[in-house]
């Protein structure tokens, strides 16, 4: 099992994939529109309801709609990749195959799967070559990867083992500290068999039909229907009969939700009667609460407890 390479040492193929090289990042992320990616398998499963779903997925295919969620935190992803990928290959002993910019590697069988690695590693055992997917946490802590990698980026990583068909992969992660850490994981034939069937579902009767899939309550999803639906036309529709059910939920939710912040509120306030002109208060459990001055004021900040 072997990373093809062109006479610059580029990969050009892999045992299930061919490489596409895009002339910008325009055509880049035209042609990321064309297949369901490796960012796109977390939402299909519903691991990602914090920035988007199956619906938000779908409009990117079918509209060209990419949603402005985690921006911030994706550029400072991109900005670090390089030196994390170089930290893990001294720390780790990894060698990368260069892949080219604006690249994708598109499975040559199922033409609607495709996966763009952050790195792809040259053999060093007898598993051949691998993936790498590098990721920043500068909001958790080492407890949330005690034991692995999050299942949304575990999933990411399986996706480009199953387009690419390279036996393993490796999530390479900083977390604060900053410590470096490294999951290797194996190619899983029962997880490739849901996820085709699960994708091959989603793409020949939503995005080919244009069928959109049930809306979903992530930020990508709402910041769609109202990208699609920006201006109104005076007429008047029927809702469905569910809609009745709906308002009651609205309404009674929105009551739920002044209650709960008018809690939290006295709960944050509590916590800063506590510290008073102190800059730090210690839990229990060791973690740091702080109240610091900020160029908007003081500012509380609050750790979740450990593990959470």
């Amino acid at each position: 099992m072997t990373i093809e390479r062109d006479h610059s040492g580029y990969a050009v193929a892999t045992p299930r994939a061919y490489v596409e090289t895009f002339p910008g990042r325009r055509a880049w992320l035209a042609g990321r529109r064309a297949g369901i990616g490796s960012s796109d398998a977390p939402a299909l499963f519903g691991l990602t309801p914090q920035w988007s779903g199956a619906y938000t997925v779908w409009g990117s295919k079918v509209h060209g709609f990419d949603p402005p969620v985690g921006g911030s935190r994706i550029a400072f992803g991109v900005r670090f990749e390089d030196p994390i990928a170089e930290w893990a290959a001294e720390d780790y002993g990894y060698s990368y195959a260069p892949i080219r910019k604006f690249s994708t590697f598109r499975h040559r069988k199922i033409g609607f799967l495709q996966a763009t690695p952050d790195r792809l590693i040259m053999a060093k055992d007898i598993r051949g070559p691998g993936v790498a997917e590098i990721k920043t946490d500068n909001v958790g802590d080492s407890a949330t990867w005690r034991d692995g990698a999050p299942l949304r980026i575990e999933v990411q990583l399986r996706h480009q083992m199953l387009v690419t068909g390279l036996r393993w992969g490796v999530v390479i992660v900083l977390l604060r500290g900053p410590e470096l850490r490294a999951f290797e994981y194996e190619r899983s034939a029962r997880f490739e068999r849901l996820a085709v069937r699960k994708f091959s579902r989603f793409w020949f009767d939503n995005v080919e039909k244009k069928k959109a899939p049930p809306i979903d309550g992530s930020p990508g999803t709402a910041a769609l229907v109202r990208a699609l639906y920006p201006t109104e036309n005076g007429v008047s529709v029927t809702l469905p009969e569910e809609s009745e059910s709906w308002r009651r939920r609205y309404h009674a939710i929105g009551a739920k939700l002044r209650s709960l912040s008018n809690e939290r509120e006295e709960i944050k306030s509590r916590f800063i009667g506590e510290l008073g002109e102190n800059s730090f208060g210690l839990f229990p459990d060791g973690r740091r609460a702080s109240f610091k001055t900020s160029e908007t004021g003081r500012r509380l900040y609050v750790p979740k407890p450990r593990g959470e």
